[in-house]
């Protein structure tokens, strides 16, 4: 998810809602557009997450993605956080990053 895709989301204001559209997903193939509706709480997080990666960028080279690290490139630490989280969770089996996301896809559809 871009910082284009959160600043240009849709605004419902009968109920202060937020909807997010990311055309660009790597299941779009199967299941197309995805769409995001958030609370107003829940945008202001994302925002306040693009304003603070604004200002620790210091001018330098930021990712366009929102969920960032300091090198503005792809972490090669976040599966090892994932199988962290999962073993302090108690749940069996390895996890993977394609599994869960397969899994959500899959649910969301049905």
């Amino acid at each position: 998810m871009t910082d284009g895709k959160v600043t240009k989301a849709v605004h419902c204001p009968e109920k202060g809602d937020y909807l997010l559209k990311v055309e660009e997903h790597k299941t779009n193939q199967s299941f197309g557009l995805a769409k995001m509706l958030l609370s107003s709480q829940e945008y202001g997080w994302l925002l306040s997450i693009i304003q603070m990666k604004n200002i620790l960028g210091k001018g330098g080279e930021t990712s366009k993605y929102v969920f960032f690290n300091t090198t503005a490139r792809p972490s090669s630490l976040l599966t090892k956080y994932l199988k962290l989280a999962w073993s302090k969770m108690d749940v069996r089996g390895v996890p993977t990053f394609t599994s869960l996301r397969t899994a959500v896809a899959t649910f969301a559809r049905d």
